[in-house]
């Protein structure tokens, strides 16, 4: 199996060529490699600061909450002052990052669940959607 890496911003991508001839084994482990990487780099730094079980409280409730997000933007529940693009969204996390101690970091565990999260979604073009095309 070939690959390319991309570099981007904030980390990078890998690009299988011919990935979907692949055995569904070696498909499966590198399409879920992605969201599963960011499910333990947002889960990992909640132990600094709570034991297991509060973490995995923790990481609960923030997984409903982008849930309900995601239930109410496509739901239509949401007003619409409330949707912003990417400059609105960078401003809303650095006020939330401003106001606590550990505001980044805590900014960077909600985006990792929610990338986890948004990545097994059966959507054709992310990962979710590929391991859904590749079991039927």
């Amino acid at each position: 199996m070939e690959f390319g890496i991309s570099l981007l911003l904030l980390g990078g991508a890998v690009d299988f060529y011919q990935l979907e001839k692949a055995p569904f084994g070696k498909f499966f482990t590198v399409v879920i490699a992605g969201p599963l990487f960011n499910l333990v780099v947002g889960f990992i730094p909640l132990l600094f600061y709570y034991s297991l079980k509060d973490s995995l409280y923790v990481m609960g409730m923030i997984v409903q909450v982008v849930l309900a997000s995601l239930w109410g933007f496509t739901a239509g529940g949401l007003p619409m002052d409330q949707i912003v693009g990417p400059m609105g969204a960078v401003s809303t996390m650095a006020s939330f990052a401003g106001n606590y101690s550990n505001g980044l970091l805590l900014v960077w565990i909600i985006l990792n669940l929610a990338f986890f999260i948004t990545n097994i979604l059966p959507i054709p073009a992310i990962d979710g959607g590929h391991i859904l095309m590749a079991a039927f």
